[in-house]
């Protein structure tokens, strides 16, 4: 009788080996600002279809490149202009992200207004609050917590940055939400 048992216990043990074991990946977080981000630390499950292979373009359902904060830059109209947009999972904050025009820093704006527009049905605006400004109203950060601008930014939006008597514009294909 004890010899089944190990028999039993031995075969359970070589089955478990040969087949090996589906452990569930570790997620890492990206944590900004005490927030789960956008971030693409690659420790999650969701395809990378919809990012275009992070080359840019800002064809329907393809998402512009990774920018140093976690989110996808936004392809603007003018070339002295650059953000990002990161969107949290664990709530409805948006943000914008001024980068300088390379794309690699955070740059320090005082904008006139940030306002994300749907592209698709009303041309409702959302208007983005300056987060920490400086003592001369310039910061690098705007965001809104709007349940319906989280869904609008799936649907497609334009940003729209007005600074200095210009305003730039950058579009947010429509794409599949994500879930990290």
């Amino acid at each position: 009788m004890l010899n089944l048992r190990f028999l039993c216990m031995g075969m359970a043990l070589f089955c478990f080996c040969l087949g090996g074991c589906d452990k569930p990946q570790e997620v890492k977080n990206s944590k900004k600002d005490g927030n789960d981000a956008h971030a693409h630390d690659d420790g999650h499950d969701h395809s990378h279809d919809d990012h275009a292979d992070h080359d840019g373009d800002a064809e329907e359902g393809k998402l512009g490149p990774l920018g140093p904060n976690g989110g996808h830059q936004i392809p603007f109209d003018s070339d002295d202009m650059n953000a990002e947009w990161v969107h949290y999972n664990d709530n409805d904050i948006i943000r914008v992200v001024i980068l300088d025009p390379s794309g690699k820093e955070n740059r320090p704006i005082k904008a006139d207004s940030v306002t994300i527009r749907r592209t698709k049905g009303n041309d409702e605006g959302f208007a983005l609050t300056a987060e920490n400004p400086d003592e001369n109203g310039a910061t690098d950060k705007y965001m809104l917590d709007d349940k319906n601008l989280a869904i609008a930014m799936v649907l497609g939006v334009t940003v729209e940055v007005k600074m200095d008597g210009k305003t730039y514009s950058g579009k947010i294909p429509p794409h599949e939400p994500h879930s990290h």
